[in-house]
């Protein structure tokens, strides 16, 4: 059985992933008598419920971009400031172990895409309908899984001091060192005043966020619309080919 010196010793060795780490926790003898801690180990393990208020250190901030069919992922522009601060920083519900996951894929952003209902809501009246996300650094979920990390270790330093803390003050929620993005040329989408915002926006901020996924750039999807397209020629091509030989058409 994982013992507190165990555990704290793995926490030190950055090899150790954060889930493992959260699994030797629920092994201590100790947990027996936290049953808040454990509620929050489940949930760092399987994920928070969409219905569910996340942490405050699960909040990441980004850039929100729109799709241009003619020119990939764009920034948006937003007239007021905090309008762009809220839409810009979400929550995530997803569990250590996806992000886990995702952080294999070594792409420098992530995606996470708004539902179009909260898109009708952020566009301005007028401005087409597309596709809108929100591009999470990296350094996000790096962030996250060294919060949790560093509160296991807090909540084992007090058990040194023989006395225990409430899950949420064990919890030390840190403030993200991911720095604003610069603002990227070539803004085509606009925003409106926060007053034309009005409800929630699906996925909202302080909630349960969306889903993260890796970066899939222009190019990369520009390339496969253009196998595709080219499929779809040549097979044109051979169904025109048979349709005249059956019908004896000289070409």
């Amino acid at each position: 059985m994982t013992s507190p010196r165990d555990l704290s010793r793995d926490i030190h060795d950055p090899t150790v992933s954060v889930s493992t780490l959260l699994r030797k926790a629920k092994e201590l003898p100790e947990m027996k008598e936290r049953k808040d801690l454990l509620t929050w180990i489940e949930k760092e393990l399987n994920g928070y419920p969409r219905t569910e208020k996340t942490p405050g250190y699960r909040k990441m901030r980004g850039i929100v971009k729109a799709w241009n069919p003619f020119r990939g992922w764009v920034p948006v522009l937003f007239k007021d400031s905090e309008v762009e601060q809220t839409i810009s920083t979400r929550g995530t519900s997803q569990s250590i172990p996806e992000m886990e996951e995702l952080l294999k894929s070594e792409s420098d952003t992530y995606e996470m895409p708004f539902p179009m209902s909260a898109v009708d809501k952020i566009l301005a009246e007028g401005e087409p309908r597309t596709k809108m996300s929100l591009f999470i650094p990296r350094t996000a979920l790096v962030n996250i899984l060294n919060t949790v990390r560093n509160s296991l270790q807090d909540w084992l330093m007090t058990l040194n001091l023989g006395f225990a803390q409430s899950a949420e003050s064990s919890v030390s929620v840190e403030k993200s060192a991911t720095r604003k993005p610069d603002r990227e040329s070539g803004t085509v989408y606009h925003i409106g005043n926060i007053e034309t915002l009005q409800g929630n926006l699906g996925e909202n901020n302080g909630n349960a966020g969306g889903i993260i996924k890796p970066t899939e750039g222009f190019w990369s999807k520009f390339f496969w619309y253009v196998i595709v397209a080219l499929l779809v020629v040549i097979a044109g091509n051979v169904l025109s080919v048979l349709v005249l030989n059956m019908l004896n058409i000289p070409q």
